[in-house]
């Protein structure tokens, strides 16, 4: 879809701003984006400073937008837990580790099951570990590898799978929950950090791409290494024995995305951008806030 939008960008002489989120690589040096969509690119909005960076090298002057997400309804105070409460009685009495992505090898939920697997026995028999998201396609594989892995360990009573869910719903899985766990290999600035942090949940992320923007290492959150899973059963434990800090790490998150990732700041941004290109200008560097 984007080499065709960029074909007729290109034949029409119309201005193209591409947001770029990660290359997916289909050889060394090389992504998708930068082989059929780049050379037709008038500007380049990047979700997070790693992507601007990586891009520049193949266009100049790659602009810095950020990622944002509406606080106003991804606020605490405006939703209730009931409804997801009732449907997965499992997390009742349980506390709750969140994972909101798409089952996929990229997003990494197995090195989230051996984590968990890790935390010690008492606090593992208190918590429930939640994969809210469909499959990727064509990883449906994946799913069923992580669903065996947790049959052949035990634990299967412990894992709660949900598949595809409503905003609604996720909104209510993220109030439900008492730490959220991103534990991809990929990501650009992942949605699910800033919606985590606009609900005062402390998140624990893989530090790959831009998640350290949108996490403060020990002020919202944690970053670890990714493909380490003691690293992250370490973070998740220290959280969930810790309440009183998961909550002031969860107030600060709300401030940060507010500060940062606003879906209005991010509106803004871009608009910047395109106004600046439409006029026939190079669009200045654009930075969140």
């Amino acid at each position: 879809m984007g080499n065709a939008v960029a074909r007729v960008a290109r034949d029409m002489d119309i201005p193209l701003v591409l947001t770029h989120h990660f290359g997916r690589r289909t050889e060394p040096g090389k992504s998708l984006v930068e082989l059929c969509v780049l050379p037709s690119t008038r500007r380049m909005a990047a979700v997070s400073l790693g992507v601007a960076g990586e891009t520049s090298s193949v266009l100049k002057g790659a602009v810095y937008i950020g990622n944002g997400v509406d606080t106003r309804y991804f606020d605490p105070d405006a939703v209730s837990d009931l409804e997801f409460r009732r449907k997965y009685p499992q997390t009742e009495g349980k506390k709750v580790i969140l994972d909101v992505a798409r089952i996929s090898k990229t997003k990494d939920q197995l090195d989230l099951l051996e984590a968990y697997l890790q935390l010690p026995e008492e606090a593992r028999r208190s918590t429930v570990l939640v994969f809210v998201g469909g499959v990727q396609p064509g990883e449906e594989g994946y799913l069923r590898k992580l669903e065996n892995r947790a049959a052949e360990l035990g634990v299967s009573d412990g894992v709660v799978i949900t598949g595809n869910m409503s905003a609604a719903g996720v909104r209510q899985a993220y109030k439900r929950a008492d730490v959220v766990v991103l534990a991809s290999r990929m990501e650009g600035t992942p949605r699910t950090v800033l919606e985590a942090g606009a609900m005062k949940k402390t998140v624990i992320a893989t530090d790959v791409g831009g998640t350290h923007e949108a996490v403060i290492e020990g002020v919202t959150g944690h970053l670890v290494r990714p493909n380490d899973p003691a690293a992250l059963a370490k973070r998740v434990g220290d959280v969930l024995a810790s309440p009183e800090g998961a909550a002031r790490m969860g107030e600060a998150a709300r401030r940060h995305v507010e500060r940062y990732f606003s879906m209005d700041g991010l509106a803004e941004r871009h608009l910047r951008v395109y106004s600046k290109v439409l006029r026939g200008g190079e669009a200045d560097s654009v930075k969140a806030g």
